[in-house]
């Protein structure tokens, strides 16, 4: 059977009100740029409600350099949905030029409200491991941890810089666990945020 399209304004969306995503100025410009001069390249994602699951800043942005038209198409999710631009071939200009700003504009445009992730994912019951979001922020450290201070070098190495010299793992563990982790450790508790493995292991 075949899929239900429907035509609609982009007033009959809702923007989610909890996205986590809070937009970059810089990403939100390319992207206006972009649907102004070469046209919409990429869906976006919405619910069974109209609720946008995933497109907020391009709607936004379209909304305010006028766009108004969009093409809605039913799925359960169970295949892709491709958008075809019958006006462009890749290999042209402009079809080079859409292929390199979707993929600039879309990483531009990320700027992750970690406050708002831990509260979805605390709220929804979501697995930050199994989705990788287990990574430590600096604003987000566990709350034992809070009050340690780190040196810049540290910082930036537990923020994944420095990558000549060192390679890292992060420890992922719960709040009853600590006493078992300081033991296998042979430290009195966790007290840092970096441990340099010679030090836990008294290597001269």
């Amino acid at each position: 059977m075949k899929n239900k399209v429907t035509e609609g304004k982009i007033t009959d969306l809702h923007f989610d009100n909890k996205n986590a995503n809070k937009h970059t100025q810089k990403g939100l410009r390319l992207v206006e740029k972009s649907l102004s001069k070469l046209g919409a390249g990429r869906s976006i994602l919405i619910d069974k409600n109209n609720n946008i699951i995933a497109g907020n800043g391009v709607i936004e942005t379209a909304g305010q350099i006028g766009m108004e038209n969009i093409r809605i198409v039913e799925t359960t999710g169970d295949e892709i949905v491709a958008v075809k631009r019958t006006d462009i071939d890749i290999n042209s200009k402009k079809g080079r030029e859409l292929a390199i700003i979707d993929n600039h504009s879309a990483k531009e445009s990320i700027d992750l409200d970690f406050d708002a992730i831990n509260d979805l994912v605390t709220e929804y019951d979501i697995s930050p491991v199994e989705w990788e979001l287990e990574k430590m922020e600096w604003d987000n450290l566990p709350s034992e941890l809070d009050n340690v201070n780190m040196t810049p070098e540290e910082l930036e190495l537990l923020n994944g810089k420095n990558n000549l010299e060192y390679n890292r793992i992060i420890i992922v563990y719960k709040n009853e666990s600590s006493k078992y982790l300081c033991d296998k450790l042979g430290i009195e508790k966790l007290n840092k945020i970096i441990y340099d493995i010679d030090e836990l292991f008294n290597k001269e």
